[in-house]
């Protein structure tokens, strides 16, 4: 009969009720246990480590279950809830974890006594409800000054940073909300009128900067740009300015269409720029206009001049750059289009499309607008506006951890001041709501509830205690006494007149009961009501399973679905590739699976942990780089990079995935794959670090022992350096690897031939000679600077000169300079060590008299005409830059001479053809006396002879 027969995947695995239960149930209790050391002030970092051996640390619920690689179905369908709940209400994650694998727990109790676990999930059911009904009688609706809000903001914050941290941070957040919060609506609105807008978080903007300590983060009523101008003739901070926000392009645009212009000759080539140069200059010129229009106008002796300040979304040209900066605007192009909305609430002002009837009335304004550099980046502040209704969060650490971290925090404060303002409620926090809670289940829930239902609503009450009972042991203090002397306090103050609505929280300092209203302990409304419907949801599916299906691995079940869009695509159509991978990404759940999608394209299918093939006997894919024609052909490669680079443009949420775990993973299995396959790899990794498509970060797994010896790694890291080089220039390759953390080039090579000369043979045999003069210039900068470093410390610590002497014969022995740079080197260290901060009649003698003590120290190394030649130009460089000490040079070349450190051929030599560029006329003839005195002494010699 038909109806007896049950179809189910022949894959799956089939597990009954009561094995389904127990399954779920562990799981649910596994979970709760990896979390449970997170909640609280107390709580501890937890440390993951995926697959390329990245490390993270943190606290927050959320990242820790968004991060996990959680196998088991029912821990998976748990931590997708929480981080659900965090998505709406902004915390609670841990929270809702523990109650879940608590009241599973508790169930499991009885269950294993007998009970069904329908009749425990019906006393769940009822449970619930009559905490929801608690919770609305129990929450304070409170004065919400900001003195109360600043120790909700705290509550949350202490739970993911330091105390200090913390207590500096919680008024930045809520001055933030507060200042981006709408208006409240008229006194006579009615309808949807009479209801008061949301508050919109995205209009708080969380920059971040690497930059001194996690105490100078701070609030800025304003706007954090993370550019800065690109003309170097700009101004770099103005005030009282005018902004112009456009969304035009000022550059040279290419046609949408494949279009081409043919000239016969130079008068129509020029023709052609000029009529293209006068479309963007019209434009340019209309901006320029505006400015000199509202900048003109006169103002009082008090109000500094008016400035104009350009914020384009869209590019400007070097020539349009050019015009701007002459006219005195700071102009940043390519700005944000986040950025754009909060300009416009920050400043006033209207975006514009189009530079034409442009008219005072769509600027906006700012009292300061500045550019800031920190090393290679710029950013740009505007402050001092009127009326903010945006403002940013400008995060700084030393590193990116610390960063992350705060970012998480701000994230929940500001989420928690948000539903604090729209709930215009809170809970007692510290545990008193489910001490309140418990109690209040135990005793009149209890009563309500008929027959074994009572035993569902009582493992609910004693569930609910996991909060205080967690909060306890983070805290180091004993849990039994410490749940007890809570629920004692409670009952007493019931019994004094408490009418249900007493709060007795846990003392984290102490292990004491407290009343948290009075220490400023808060919870937030809609994160409890959240908490209590997620739980149930989730203990009602683990807990009313008759069978459990588990489907085949999801990866397995991906990679064949995606092999179906592949196959119909016929050999060496890359563009049919790029486009089915594209319209598989709109159906497949690419980033999720986006390891087993990189896997298959990469190395042709699944890989086991380990690196080898999973064998299930599935073809190779239909499209992979395996399947390159042989030898290997930069050309053809390019075939391949280009379907990843539609892939990765179309779907950008996919690069992070591929360069953070993908890539390293990958390349640390290189060890096991043929020849051939490597070499197909690095050069198509080459040409994804080319396009911008990856970053150099994940060359660094490539320093790991195992792949390190027999050259293997330096193979690699050749392959890639010629297929980057066959479209690029070597600076643009060193910018790549210092943006990606590769330091030192040696680190690839076998331990036993790290050194700099076996690397100049390496990259010179295989036809990289650049890479070799590269790193060349890049050891010999980092020897100079250790050497000055070194060389200005010992002085400063009034070293004897055999020590200095000693000091740099050590350096050379370990890293060589060749003496004419070497002497160079010394000089500037001696030289950076002196303050020429003295009287101006005085400079004179105090540069003969450190030059005299410091000529001890450079005569050792001042061997040969070469050598002397050198240290003469070092020292005009110098006189030249440190303009105090032009009128000492000739004195302090006579001193040099006296000491021996030059020699009066290399003095005749540099005078007549040696010297630099620099001050040359001025230099040559302040020393023409002392050359015409050492050529007479050179005449009386040869006359004597």
């Amino acid at each position: 009969m038909s109806s007896a027969i049950e179809l189910i995947n022949p894959k799956a695995e089939s597990v009954r009720r009561g094995q389904a239960l127990q399954v779920n149930t562990t799981g649910a209790m596994g979970l709760a246990n990896v979390v449970k050391g997170n909640l609280g002030p107390r709580g501890t970092l937890k440390m993951l480590v995926d697959g390329a051996g990245q490390i993270k640390m943190t606290k927050d619920g959320k990242v820790l279950l968004s991060e996990m690689q959680i196998q088991n179905p029912t821990a998976a369908m748990i931590a997708r809830t929480a981080v659900a709940q965090d998505d709406q209400v902004g915390d609670g994650t841990t929270s809702v974890v523990l109650l879940v694998g608590e009241l599973l727990k508790q169930a499991d109790r009885y269950i294993s006594e007998g009970v069904h676990p329908t009749v425990i999930a019906e006393g769940f059911d009822l449970a619930k409800k009559d905490a929801l009904e608690f919770l609305e009688t129990y929450k304070r609706p409170t004065d919400l000054d900001r003195e109360t809000l600043i120790s909700v903001a705290y509550t949350s914050l202490s739970t993911k940073l330091h105390q200090k941290l913390a207590n500096k941070l919680a008024p930045d957040i809520v001055d933030s909300v507060l200042t981006i919060r709408p208006p409240p609506p008229p006194a006579d609105a009615v309808g949807e009128d009479a209801i008061r807008a949301p508050i919109d978080l995205h209009m708080v903007e969380i920059m971040k900067m690497q930059h001194r300590s996690d105490l100078d983060t701070k609030l800025i009523k304003g706007l954090v740009l993370d550019h800065g101008a690109r003309h170097p003739d700009m101004p770099k901070r103005v005030e009282n300015a005018f902004i112009l926000i456009l969304n035009v392009s000022l550059e040279y645009e290419k046609t949408e269409v494949n279009s081409s212009f043919y000239y016969s000759s130079t008068e129509q080539r020029e023709k052609l720029v000029e009529s293209e140069r006068k479309f963007t200059d019209a434009k340019v010129k209309k901006i320029i206009e505006l400015k000199n229009l509202v900048c003109d106008q006169s103002t009082d002796s008090k109000t500094p001049p008016k400035s104009f300040v350009v914020i384009n979304q869209k590019g400007i040209d070097p020539m349009s750059l050019d015009s701007l900066a002459k006219a005195g605007i700071i102009a940043l192009r390519r700005a944000k289009r986040r950025n754009m909305e909060r300009l416009q609430l920050l400043c006033g002002g209207v975006a514009q499309n189009s530079v034409d009837n442009l008219e005072e009335s769509v600027l906006g304004w700012a009292g300061l607008v500045y550019e800031h550099v920190l090393g290679e980046e710029k950013y740009t502040f505007v402050e001092n506006v009127k009326e903010p209704k945006s403002v940013t969060l400008l995060v700084k650490g030393p590193n990116a951890h610390t960063i992350g971290q705060i970012n998480d925090a701000l994230r929940d404060g500001l989420r928690s001041i948000k539903n604090t303002l729209e709930d215009n409620c809170l809970v007692p926090g510290a545990g008193a709501f489910e001490i309140a809670l418990s109690h209040h289940l135990s005793t009149k829930t209890k009563k309500v509830a008929k027959g074994r239902t009572k035993l569902g609503v009582q493992a609910f009450a004693d569930g609910v205690l996991v909060i205080p009972k967690t909060l306890a042991t983070n805290g180091g203090f004993d849990v039994q006494d410490a749940i007890v002397a809570l629920q004692e306090e409670y009952e007493a103050s019931e019994e004094g007149g408490g009418g249900g609505n007493t709060a007795v929280g846990l003392n984290l300092q102490s292990g004491s009961p407290m009343d948290p209203t009075l220490e400023g302990v808060w919870d937030q409304y809609r994160v409890k009501r959240q908490m209590l419907h997620s739980c149930a949801r989730n203990n009602f599916a683990v807990l009313l399973p008759v069978r459990r299906l588990t489907d085949p691995p999801d990866a397995l079940v991906f990679r064949d679905q995606l092999y179906k869009y592949l196959e119909t695509v016929n050999p060496g159509d890359f563009e049919g590739y790029a486009n089915k991978l594209i319209a598989a990404g709109s159906q497949l759940e690419t980033l999720k699976y986006s390891d087993a999608l990189f896997e298959i394209l990469l190395a042709g299918g699944l890989l086991q942990p380990g690196g080898t093939y999973l064998d299930d006997n599935a073809p190779q894919s239909p499209f992979t780089i395996v399947d390159a024609p042989e030898p290997v052909d930069i050309t053809e490669m390019k075939k391949y990079a280009e379907v990843f680079n539609k892939l990765l443009r179309r779907y950008k949420y996919l690069q992070k995935p591929l360069e953070e775990q993908s890539l390293p993973t990958l390349l640390q299995y290189a060890h096991r794959w043929p020849q051939a396959q490597r070499e197909k790899f690095a050069v198509l990794l080459g040409l994804l670090l080319v396009q911008g498509l990856a970053s150099a970060s994940c060359l660094q797994i490539l320093t790991k022992d195992h792949l390190v010896k027999d050259y293997l790694s330096v193979s690699l890291i050749t392959l890639i350096f010629r297929a980057y080089l066959a479209d690029q220039a070597i600076d643009h390759l060193s910018a790549t690897l210092k943006k990606g953390g590769i330091k030192e080039m040696l680190d690839f090579f076998p331990p036993n031939k790290r050194n700099p000369t076996e690397l100049d043979e390496w990259f010179k045999k295989e036809g990289l000679p650049e890479v070799s003069e590269w790193y060349r210039k890049k050891r010999l900068a980092r020897i100079r600077e250790g050497l000055i470093g070194g060389l200005k410390d010992l002085v400063d610590k009034q070293e004897a000169t055999d020590s200095l002497i000693s000091f740099i014969k050590d350096s050379q022995s370990e890293s060589p300079i060749p003496e004419v740079d070497l002497v160079g080197y010394i000089w500037a260290a001696l030289m950076s060590t002196i303050d020429w901060g003295t009287r101006p009649d005085q400079v004179d003698t105090l540069a003969l008299k450190e030059v005299g003590k410091f000529a001890v120290v450079l005569e050792p190394f001042c061997n040969g005409p070469k050598t002397e030649i050198a240290l003469i130009n070092a020292v005009q460089l110098y006189c030249y830059e440190e303009s105090k000490v032009m009128k000492a040079f000739p004195q302090m070349l006579k001193v040099l001479y006296n000491k021996d450190c030059v020699s009066d051929q290399a003095i005749l030599y540099w005078h007549s053809k040696g010297s630099k560029p620099q001050g040359r006329q001025h230099f040559l003839s302040v020393t023409q006396p002392l050359v015409n005195f050492l050529r007479e002494q050179e005449d009386s010699d040869e006359e004597e002879e």
